[in-house]
């Protein structure tokens, strides 16, 4: 993280509240909780009362700096984006990639004794405290795995906002290569229990619709999918909406956005002007702006 931001700031899960954290500048924060350390990149804004955070997907293990240097861990994705918004921005990593050297994919599923997105949502919610930012202003956006994890965010952070691109919603429909590989660091915690028992016993952790029953909460989400991805459409999109419509607790919580865009692998995010268009255009229609009619307004009249 040293490589990427000047400043690194090393806290107590319980001192990020009342931290005096700098504004206006790019800075690290390191959280050891449990014994894991849990690693973001956070750009606070002075003038702006919107945070907008992007969570990670998968990282190839040997992918290096234009100067054929080996990246390691924590792995970040879409950090720099933080100067294309005026609002708060937060980047974070799945601690996993430090406690195995293989897993090019973990969606935060963590250990026996830690799930490490709700580990995450912790952090972020008592930063959004510190700033006194309203969890109706936090955006989380992500895509492929980061959207699954943003999905598990904004369900685990109520009244926030979700938008996602290729998303995951059920770890167990994706590739079995990944799948395989997460069970395999699983296993080091549940050694005597198939991957099948230990699905039962981390549901929630890996199925979007367990934890929507867990909490008994939809957060409202907007999922943009590309109609030429068709692992996308077959075991993500349309399973998904086959299962949502189950619950009771489903009214119109979900918006799609259907596309078309042909590459070589559909399955990859929109171009990044254009993600960051539909963010910024997101935020400006669904946070705080300064308009009088928004509750964040209300609480200070």
């Amino acid at each position: 993280m040293e490589k990427l931001v000047k400043k690194v700031i090393k806290l107590d899960l319980e001192d990020i509240e009342t931290y005096e954290f700098p504004l206006d500048e790019l800075f690290g924060l390191e959280i050891i909780h449990e014994g894991i350390k849990f690693c973001l990149i956070i750009n606070f804004s002075s003038n702006n009362k919107n945070l907008i955070c992007c969570g990670p997907g998968a990282f190839a293990r040997n992918s290096r700096t234009s100067q054929g240097v080996l990246i390691e861990p924590p792995f970040f994705n879409r950090w720099s984006w933080f100067k294309y918004f005026d609002e708060s921005f937060i980047t974070y990593a799945d601690p996993v990639f430090f406690y195995d050297d293989e897993i090019t994919i973990g969606w935060f599923v963590g250990d026996k004794n830690q799930w490490y997105l709700n580990t995450v949502a912790e952090i972020i919610e008592k930063l959004a405290s510190n700033q006194k930012i309203f969890n109706e202003n936090i955006l989380f956006y992500g895509s492929s795995g980061g959207g699954f994890v943003s999905i598990g965010l904004g369900t685990l952070i109520k009244d926030s906002k979700v938008l996602v691109n290729n998303s995951q919603f059920t770890i167990l429909n994706y590739y079995n290569t990944h799948i395989n590989n997460l069970f395999r660091v699983l296993q080091k915690d549940f050694p005597d229990l198939s991957q099948e028992e230990i699905a039962d016993i981390v549901d929630y952790r890996i199925n979007t619709i367990d934890l929507f029953k867990k909490e008994n909460y939809i957060p409202p989400i907007t999922y943009y999918v590309n109609t030429e991805s068709a692992p996308d459409l077959e075991r993500h999109c349309i399973p998904f909406i086959n299962d949502i419509k189950e619950l009771d607790i489903f009214k119109d919580q979900l918006e799609i956005h259907f596309y078309k865009e042909v590459k070589d692998k559909p399955h990859g995010p929109l171009p990044n002007e254009v993600s960051i268009e539909l963010i910024k255009t997101f935020a400006k229609d669904n946070l705080y702006n300064g308009n009088e009619d928004n509750s964040f307004f209300k609480r200070f009249k």
